[in-house]
């Protein structure tokens, strides 16, 4: 009897040993209720920022990081465990391939919210950081579910941001998206006289011959890039013409810390540029801005929205110019207001994968 209870001991132990192994076959995680959101940094006058959730790292995003102004974090819409979760800002800079503490530790906001199972949010990161500039910065954070994708065409928001300016947007075709710089010369050129057009920033020389004595405008129109470039020496003023700005969809008076220009609009599919001129005006503010270029949908591929793929839903996000003084705000992209087109929902898949 006495050999039964030992052998049984020892098959028990055994037993026990065995479940205290760990399981290294396969696995499904848990995945908990989560909320999409993404975070917009409209702070025009400090460093970029770095979004930290600092009450768990599980189905929290890590990709918030050095987020400039007039950007968003990482992958857009990003997946959060759903509840109340604390999280802070902090400034981020990077010196060649330092990370100065000062730029880094330094804590802008710190802030709990209850986010909701299955709802979007957008953190809206806006205002002035210094004292007594207004409006004062301040986090708001606001379920911003894109509507459905539409049956055709695309829809289209505008988002005012851009602090003490007012302004007009346009939205024009990519070969629409030509300066014009229209200028009085009052050069009289004299009978069988070939003159050539002073270029200033035109990419070619025009030369022009006349057989009478007459008084021209010098026009000059060239390419510009993604960000336009300065008024031209000698006086020139820069002036769209209208056929060339495309339709005016928005018009933006100084904005106190975040109002909805225009919403959700339907829109034609096309490849479009954004433009910013002076409110009432087609005078240009040193501002065009492509708009996404999207992929249509595939039988290995999901589409990628744009506003040339119908079905897609975008923000045209208006931003002002940074604050002169603080970081990178000499280059030529930041001293003017300008446009980050984000694209809200891309169409679902219709083809079977």
């Amino acid at each position: 009897m006495r050999f039964v209870r030992i052998s049984l001991l020892a098959a028990l132990s055994v037993g026990a040993l065995a479940c205290s192994e760990p399981d290294t076959g396969p696995f499904i995680a848990k995945v908990p209720p989560t909320a999409i959101v993404r975070y917009i940094n409209a702070l025009p006058d400090t460093f970029s920022t770095t979004v930290r959730w600092i009450d768990d790292i599980e189905f929290t995003p890590q990709t918030f990081v050095g987020v400039a102004f007039r950007e968003y974090g990482q992958g857009g819409w990003q997946g959060l465990k759903a509840g109340n979760r604390r999280f802070r800002v902090f400034t981020y800079q990077q010196n060649t391939n330092n990370f100065p503490v000062a730029g880094n530790t330094t804590v802008l906001a710190d802030t709990t919210f209850n986010f909701e199972a299955g709802k979007y949010y957008t953190i809206l990161h806006t205002g002035f950081t210094r004292t007594g500039s207004l409006p004062a910065a301040e986090l708001r954070i606001f379920e911003d579910e894109p509507p459905a994708q539409p049956a055709a065409g695309t829809l289209l928001r505008v988002y005012n941001l851009a602090y003490g300016i007012s302004y007009d947007l346009y939205m024009g075709t990519r070969t629409e998206a030509m300066d014009t710089v229209v200028t009085s010369v009052d050069t009289t050129i004299t009978t069988d006289t070939t003159y050539t057009v002073a270029p200033g920033n035109a990419s070619v020389d025009t030369t022009i011959t006349v057989d009478t004595s007459i008084v021209i405008n010098r026009v000059i129109t060239s390419k510009d890039a993604n960000i336009v470039r300065p008024p031209a020496a000698g006086g020139d003023t820069m002036i769209y013409l209208p056929a060339q700005v495309g339709t005016l969809i928005a018009s933006g008076a100084p904005a106190s810390a975040g109002t909805v220009v225009l919403p959700y609009t339907a829109r034609p599919s096309a490849q479009l540029a954004g433009r910013l001129t002076a409110a009432g005006s087609l005078v240009t503010r040193g501002v065009r801005v492509l708009a996404p270029t999207g992929l249509a949908e595939t039988a290995d591929f999901e589409a990628a929205g744009g506003t040339n793929i119908t079905g897609s839903v975008l923000t045209a996000w208006v931003f002002p110019r940074k604050t002169a003084g603080s970081f990178n705000s000499t280059a030529v992209a930041q001293t003017r207001a300008s446009i980050l087109f984000t694209i809200d929902r891309s169409p679902a898949r219709t083809i079977a994968p």
